[in-house]
């Protein structure tokens, strides 16, 4: 799932770096002058060839100032979250640095899988975001887009609403 700002006369452009059948299905919008400001998306976080995370590790990433998000007035940001070659399955937890870690995941997956997902996440302290894994993992982070302060959307740390496990 992505989620981005609209090009010459309305397209989008898509790659893949291998032969795919593609499905593109669009969700929603929002309108010109609205207060999400879409960006060509930019690599924050990129650990592979260095240090990955740890299972069970936290990591600090700073993101305003950085990939086009300006470095003050920034309430929330969309990012595109990969986990690449986990040492085993997991999950990834997003949330904004300084607070609480919650106790939800915004990006599960399995032993050896490449896997992404869409995170719309608040800036905590110093416009940082903090990662967290439960398997070592690599994690690549894309910054797709930004929310001003106090604008129509109201991020929030994630909270797990049903777990009907057990």
């Amino acid at each position: 799932m992505g989620i981005g700002p609209l090009g010459a006369n309305g397209q989008i452009s898509l790659f893949s770096s291998a032969t795919v059948d593609l499905l593109v299905d669009v969700l929603g919008w929002f309108p010109t002058g609205s207060s999400f400001t879409g960006l060509t998306p930019a690599r924050l976080m990129d650990t592979r060839g260095g240090l990955k995370l740890n299972g069970g590790g936290v990591s600090k990433l700073t993101v305003a100032g950085r990939g086009g998000v300006p470095g003050s007035g920034v309430g929330s940001v969309a990012l595109n979250v990969t986990a690449v070659n986990p040492s085993g399955s997991g999950y990834i937890t997003v949330w904004p640095a300084g607070q609480t870690q919650p106790n939800a995941s915004n990006l599960n997956f399995v032993g050896g899988q490449t896997i992404q997902n869409m995170v719309i996440v608040p800036l905590g302290a110093n416009g940082q975001i903090s990662l967290f894994s439960s398997a070592t993992v690599d994690i690549l982070v894309d910054v797709l887009g930004w929310f001003p302060t106090g604008s129509s959307f109201t991020g929030l740390t994630p909270a797990r609403l049903l777990d009907n496990r057990g």
